[in-house]
This record gives C-alpha cells, sequence and structure tokens, in this order.
C-alpha cells in the first residue's frame, strides 16, 4: 500500500499502478448501487458477515478518491468516471442527513436499525468531509453554522476533544465516548476547512505520548450486532 501511495503522489507513477486504479474503479462503478451508496459490511458477535446500509463506506470511498482525481496521469475519461461516482455518492450522503440536525447516523435513513443508535460525530465528520470535497456549494454559510452548533453538542472540553455520540451527556452518560479514531476524523474534517484545534492536537499528543491509541470501532463497528 505504501508503494502505491509513493507511485501516486509521483508525476509519473507505474505502468501497473495506473492499471490497477483503473480496475479498482470499473470495480467501484459496478459496485455502486443505483441511489449513490457503496454497501457496507456488519460482523455479528460470531464474526458472520452481512450488508450493512451504511453511509460510512460511500463517505470513506469519497474521501479516498479525492487522492486520485486531480493526479497529472489521470486520463479524462476516468476523470470523468470518478466525478460521476462521486456526483451520484454525495447526493446519496445529502439524503442520509438526520431531517432534524446537522448530523448523519451510522445506519441508513429508513432501515429499522436507525433507531437503535443515536446520531453520532464519527459518520457525521466523514460525510461532511466528503461533501466538501465533492460538492463544497451544500456546505453553504447556514450549513458550517450548523456544523459548528454540532461540535459545541459535543464537546468535553472547549475545542476538543468530542463525544462519539451526539446525546445530551448530563442525562445519557451510557453513550459517552471519547474515541480517538472518531476524533481523528473530526480533526481530519476541520483541517480541510482550514480550521486547527489546538486542544484537540493536545489530545493526540497525549495519547501518543501515553500509548494509548486503541479504538472501540476499530476492533468493532457500529453495525456489529
Amino acid at each position: 500500500m505504501n508503494k502505491i501511495t509513493e507511485q501516486m503522489n509521483s508525476k509519473m507513477p507505474s505502468e501497473q499502478t495506473t492499471k490497477t486504479i483503473r480496475t479498482a474503479l470499473i470495480f467501484l462503478e459496478h459496485q455502486q448501487k443505483q441511489d449513490g451508496k457503496f454497501e457496507g459490511i456488519a460482523f455479528n458477535t460470531k464474526n458472520e458477515t452481512a450488508a450493512s446500509p451504511t453511509p460510512f463506506t460511500t463517505s470513506v470511498i469519497l474521501t479516498t478518491l479525492q487522492h486520485v482525481v486531480h493526479q497529472e496521469w489521470i486520463d479524462e475519461a476516468t476523470e470523468k468516471s470518478i466525478q460521476q461516482i462521486a456526483r451520484n455518492a454525495a447526493n446519496y450522503l445529502i439524503i442520509q442527513k438526520d431531517e432534524t440536525y446537522f448530523a448523519w447516523n451510522y445506519w441508513e435513513a429508513g432501515t429499522p436499525q436507525r433507531k437503535k443508535l443515536p446520531l453520532d460525530l464519527d459518520d457525521t465528520a466523514l460525510a461532511v468531509a466528503a461533501l466538501y470535497i465533492w460538492q463544497p456549494e451544500y456546505l453553504d454559510g447556514a450549513a458550517l453554522a450548523n456544523l459548528v452548533q454540532t461540535l459545541l453538542t459535543a464537546e468535553l472540553a472547549v475545542g476538543g476533544p468530542y463525544n462519539t455520540w451526539l446525546i445530551d451527556m448530563s442525562k445519557e452518560s451510557i453513550w459517552r465516548d471519547c474515541d480517538i479514531a472518531v476524533n481523528a476524523n473530526i480533526a481530519f474534517l476541520v483541517s480541510l476547512l482550514g480550521i486547527k484545534l489546538n486542544n484537540l492536537d493536545a489530545y493526540f499528543e497525549a495519547a501518543i505520548e501515553t500509548k494509548i491509541l486503541s479504538s472501540l470501532w476499530e476492533m468493532r463497528g457500529a453495525g456489529d450486532t
């Protein structure tokens, strides 16, 4: 993976790398659903897999595609293909936003599982990052103001770190969860917006120094049953 990344960052990657990327894009085109999403996979306690209707997978793919589309060696046809994939996926993500709050849920809108989990900053940060990259006009002044309010709702300290779940922490302590992977996604989003949160950086530095880097969600996804 590191070798491919290094080649992608150069102006003239190997023929094998470009072939691999084009093959991957064809795969994405075939895997993308009619509504623009990419189906996720969930694991249950028996380590069995099942389709997981979640916007999370779509957000991750969209944020990753940004590293390919603007490369000088991408031909026009491939760029158009990426743009079409991204446009359809971004439209899907917009529909997945909560009807009341400027936030996203792990589960897709309309699924019965969605009622089991609160809105969260992990899916919100990645969805907003993907939309900022591919459909920046969606994030107008009102949307950004709503995003700030969403972040304030989950602040565990001024400027971070943040609670994973968007709940009233004074009433629902069971959902208190400060997760380094979730906060890393928040940091990624605010960096795209040109914002630096010193307290969030301090949180990461402390985690590195103490080697407390494990994440609940890297071991077990929100969609696990």
